[in-house]
């Protein structure tokens, strides 16, 4: 694990955050204005996920570009961020897809603040949810993008919209519903207080709640199978 001479991460996050915040404060009528800030921090999205792309040692593995902030310590939450090969090719996706959607979308007419508003805080969420490797935060990130992604669907979308906006929101609802009672097992049986993933995979985790040395391994094998299967579903419907 390989920790960050420079918060790159939350660099992204804060790009998109800034640039939504530029956009709220300026007026509406303004669209001009609202869609070149909209490049311009889209833009500073992609640059840092290319650097990390290739900055990324590959011989060396592993986590690297680590940043862990304790939270909330008496709930074992902690903003805990990291890049590995499995989630830097969709934060460069993401990247990618966040700048040229701006570009796509540059003719529009209609609600342009709301638009990008709105746009702006589901790729804050789903930059969170890959770059994330706290169960809590990755649950949190997740729902956070539904709201801004119904209603992208819903108002801006074409050929039953509605429909389709509703029925997409309540597949992944129900998905999120499905993953947190997993998550929570994943918590309290532990023992360990914490949603920090890299912990919930170390073997022998869960010894102590299943005693039997007979058994550790299999259920060690089962639990980061469980961890993986939980990140993995969350991601992977997210992208």
């Amino acid at each position: 694990m390989e920790y960050a001479n420079f918060p790159y991460l939350t660099a992204i996050l804060l790009s998109c955050v800034t640039g939504l915040a530029v956009i709220l404060i300026l007026p509406g009528e303004r669209k001009a204005q609202i869609k070149w800030v909209s490049a311009v921090f889209s833009g500073i999205t992609l640059i840092f996920s290319i650097y990390l792309f290739f900055a990324y040692d590959k011989n060396q593995g592993g986590l690297q570009f680590v940043e862990s902030i304790p939270w909330v310590e008496s709930l074992g939450i902690t903003y805990f961020n990291a890049a590995d090969g499995f989630n830097l090719p969709m934060l460069l996706l993401t990247g990618i897809v966040f700048f040229t959607g701006v570009l796509t979308m540059w003719e529009l007419d209609y609600r342009v603040k709301e638009f990008y508003a709105f746009y702006f805080v589901m790729v804050l969420a789903v930059f969170g949810l890959f770059m994330s490797l706290d169960l809590f935060f990755i649950f949190i990130w997740y729902d956070v993008s539904l709201f801004p992604m119904y209603l992208l669907i819903a108002v801006w979308g074409t050929t039953r919209k509605e429909y389709g906006a509703m029925k997409l929101t309540l597949y992944l609802l129900a998905g999120s519903a499905l993953v947190l009672p997993a998550i929570i097992f994943l918590f309290v049986n532990s023992g360990l207080n914490t949603f920090d993933i890299t912990l919930l995979m170390k073997p022998g985790t869960f010894a102590l709640f299943f005693p039997d040395d007979a058994h550790v391994p299999a259920i060690n094998d089962g639990v980061n199978a469980q961890c993986n299967m939980v990140v993995f579903k969350i991601r992977l419907s997210e992208f």
